[in-house]
């Protein structure tokens, strides 16, 4: 009887126990200090975010965090006190284990699955972007929906100086 007990209180109490949170989007609209706490990270100062007007961003590459099995870099965006966005960087994991992961961070951030880590954006308007490189490394963008338009924004316009530069070898050679 006295193992049967023991065995439940065991159980219990590591239910109780305080985890992580199960999806990035679960760090959003917290405080710098809730984060940090959260997560056992420890931001740099806030600079301004060149690429959207009045946002600010603050990392810390001396510590990673956990998700999804891998380790990252985090950094997070803020335009006014609260986090607005998470941005997770880690090495490249090969396709394989990128799809898996494709599929992994879907279900969990629930959007819908795409194996070419492009953007989704939640009911609530938060916005979702996971993409990898092979010679860049792996990254996972979570924003709330005060962010979601200006991130997208961003990623319209790396896509065109992606297309400009591009073309540019074709439009020096044919002038």
């Amino acid at each position: 009887m006295r193992v049967a007990v023991l065995a439940f209180l065991i159980v219990l109490s590591a239910g109780c126990m305080e985890s992580g949170p199960d999806s990035v989007g679960e760090l959003l609209r917290k405080s710098q200090g809730e984060l940090e706490s959260e997560l056992s990270i420890s931001l740099g100062e806030w600079e301004p975010w060149q690429a959207a007007h009045g946002y600010f961003f603050a990392y810390d590459y001396d510590h990673t965090v956990s998700f999804y099995g891998h380790d990252w870099y985090l950094t997070a965006f803020r335009c006014d006190s609260l986090i607005d966005g998470i941005l997770l960087e880690a090495p490249y994991p090969g396709r394989d284990e990128f799809r898996e992961l494709t599929e992994e961070i879907a279900w969990d951030e629930q959007v819908q699955s795409d194996d070419k880590g492009i953007a989704w954006v939640q009911d609530a308007g938060n916005l979702v972007h996971f993409r990898a490189d092979p010679d860049e490394g792996m990254f996972l963008m979570v924003t709330d929906h005060h962010m979601s338009a200006t991130y997208e924004s961003t990623l319209l316009i790396d896509d065109l100086q992606f297309l400009e530069d591009a073309m540019q070898p074709w439009t020096d050679a044919n002038r």
